[in-house]
């Protein structure tokens, strides 16, 4: 999808959905599909398919599920599910951080947005894996990168893609 193909990623999507319907697997690639292609309110219905059909999978996707529900207008609605997820402490990750603060930016709540990936690069700091405080620390720059090219962006994300691009390139 990111590399052009779109049509080749749909024909994949319609043959998992031909031998294997209603699976867990091809409604999250479908899910991830629709959101790559911007389709936010195709990617809710999809997510929750996933959650009436397979419950406890769907509780790995609230965080995603409040960030869809940002993104097609339903503030209430996202901040309940983001803040059902966080409820629980076992979800409270770097990368589920870095979605709580796209939500809280979409939502307009710039000090709750910046006060998650705060959240975010504290939880890094405790990471015993070298790689996955890597991973994570991707994870954060990509999010402010995100954030500050929604909000219309300026030399900040100029900023963030270079630390970025460093954090991709270390260890290499």
């Amino acid at each position: 999808l990111t590399s052009g193909r779109g049509e080749d990623a749909e024909d994949t999507l319609d043959l998992l959905d031909k031998y294997y319907p209603g699976w867990y697997e091809t409604l999250l690639i479908r899910m991830v599909s629709q959101i790559t292609r911007g389709d936010y309110a195709a990617a809710l219905e999809t997510c929750r398919a996933i959650e009436t059909k397979y419950p406890f999978c769907g509780e790995g996707l609230q965080m995603s599920k409040a960030l869809l529900l940002a993104r097609t207008g339903d503030g209430e609605g996202a901040r309940a599910a983001g803040e059902a997820c966080l409820a629980e402490e076992a979800n409270r990750t770097p990368d589920v951080w870095c979605d709580w603060a796209q939500t809280m930016a979409l939502l307009g709540d710039e000090a709750a947005s910046q006060e998650a990936l705060a959240e975010a690069e504290a939880l890094i700091e405790g990471e015993s894996s070298p790689y996955q405080a890597r991973q994570y620390k991707i994870s954060v720059a990509l999010t402010r990168a995100q954030i500050l090219l929604n909000a219309g962006g300026d030399r900040r994300i100029v900023k963030s893609a270079f630390e970025l691009k460093l954090l991709s390139l270390a260890g290499y």
